[in-house]
């Protein structure tokens, strides 16, 4: 697999206002343009947050983590409010489900 372009991303408006462009933040080298705001927000964020992780693995972890929190609190193994592990899994969860 070929090496992506290094974080950190970040984007700006084109001269023209028209288009936003993502760029290499330190570099300032233009990676792409993207016709709306939004979808350029997303792709910074996204790129920026997996920086060091394998993005494909995303996925795995969640599904790893709601079955952790399943399983504690079916077998009621931890009180979940004095449980540091189980709350901060929770809140993970509910952070990478949330929409930008």
């Amino acid at each position: 697999m070929s090496q992506h372009t290094p974080e950190p991303w970040t984007e700006n408006e084109k001269a023209d206002g028209t288009r936003r462009r993502i760029v290499h933040a330190d570099a300032g080298v233009a990676i792409c343009v993207v016709p709306h705001q939004a979808n350029a927000t997303r792709i910074v964020a996204a790129v920026n947050g997996c920086a060091g992780l394998n993005p494909a693995a995303f996925r795995e972890v969640v599904e790893a983590l709601k079955s952790y929190v399943a399983e504690a609190e079916r077998e009621r193994v931890y009180p979940s409010e004095n449980c540091p592990m189980l709350t901060a899994a929770k809140q993970a969860l509910a952070h990478a489900e949330q929409q930008p």
